[in-house]
């Protein structure tokens, strides 16, 4: 579940405690987290009624709407099978800018990681978390890395390096899979 930084600041400050979500299938858990631009959130409960459900004022004004027209002409925008009300809470702030600042690693931190590592490796036709962790470390300048057929679980679905943003990457298995994944 995305949420955009008015909204996630809103939730952090606590004006904001309803996201109003139209989806085919849920998105979200009851118990879940999300991060956020303002901090960790969490999921408290979800409601789920059909597509065409209409929002209450103080539905609207829960979600951080002025009035509940404005609300309902967001949800419209995307038409789904289902109408999510979902309670939110702020849980605490982003710890990730502190997490990068410090660099030491404890030994117990190499162990979790390089277990991790060798799970995701175990997973996989091949191993190659630990080929892209040193290309990464080759190539500590360049902001983003094109995996080559050598490298991890994915090839090219051409035999040349993408040179247009269009190019897909499948994994071994053949399956169309996001840019990004």
């Amino acid at each position: 579940m995305l949420l955009n930084r008015d909204t996630a600041e809103g939730i952090a400050n606590g004006t904001i405690t309803l996201v109003l979500r139209r989806w085919d299938a849920p998105r979200a858990k009851p118990g879940g987290t999300q991060r956020t631009v303002a901090g960790t959130v969490r999921v408290d409960d979800i409601a789920e009624y059909p597509g065409g459900y209409r929002v209450t004022v103080a539905q609207a004004r829960a979600a951080g709407y002025p009035d509940a027209k404005t609300a309902q002409k967001e949800l419209d925008r995307r038409p789904a099978k289902h109408t999510y009300l979902i309670s939110v809470s702020y849980l605490a702030p982003d710890e990730r800018p502190e997490l990068a600042a410090d660099d030491r690693l404890s030994a117990a931190d190499v162990d979790a990681i390089t277990a991790r590592l060798d799970r995701w490796d175990a997973a996989a036709e091949t191993h190659w978390t630990r080929e892209y962790l040193e290309m990464i470390g080759a190539n500590e300048a360049v902001r983003h890395i094109w995996p080559t057929p050598r490298h991890g679980p994915f090839r090219y679905s051409s035999s040349r390096a993408p040179r247009r943003a269009s190019t897909t990457l499948r994994p071994r298995s053949g399956r169309r899979c996001a840019r990004r994944c």
